[in-house]
């Protein structure tokens, strides 16, 4: 934070997770290299839509002057309303493998995990504070999820 507050960069890109690996990075920084240093243009919302695998394992903060924004990946599966939860891979309630499934709700906004063997069954929301990128949401976003923002 020190070398942003010091104006020695215009942006600072950041990666939350606790286990970091960056080489699911490197396609990532590749896009946004080429977008600012070749195209002279960032759109954050249209390099993140392609990089859907970096979302799995990571936020992206990125600080800039006057703002800091969080992207965070949703998927209804596998990261509910960006939420991890290892409830996407086991049933905490009947410990089958891979019964739990997304059901559809009247709320964009909702994200309902069912098991398909037991009554277990819990909700999500999008955080507080995130909107959709680009109007997405997650009955939208496709298999290969959507991205949430905050600034």
């Amino acid at each position: 934070m020190t070398f942003f507050l010091r104006n020695l960069f215009s942006k600072i890109l950041c990666f939350s997770q606790p286990n970091f690996q960056p080489s699911f990075t490197h396609q990532f920084v590749m896009s946004f290299a080429l977008n600012y240093f070749i195209f002279d243009h960032i759109n954050m919302v249209l390099i993140l839509h392609k990089h859907q695998v970096l979302g799995a394992h990571t936020n992206v903060i990125v600080f800039e002057s006057t703002v800091i924004m969080t992207f965070k990946w949703t998927h209804p599966g596998a990261h509910p309303m960006g939420n991890d939860t290892p409830c996407s891979i086991q049933c905490p309630q009947c410990h089958r493998l891979k019964t739990p499934s997304p059901k559809v709700t009247v709320d964009p906004n909702v994200i309902r995990l069912k098991c398909s063997k037991c009554p277990w069954e819990d909700k999500y929301s999008v955080p507080t504070g995130f909107e959709w990128c680009k109007g997405e949401s997650s009955s939208n976003g496709g298999e290969r999820g959507a991205w949430l923002f905050k600034a």
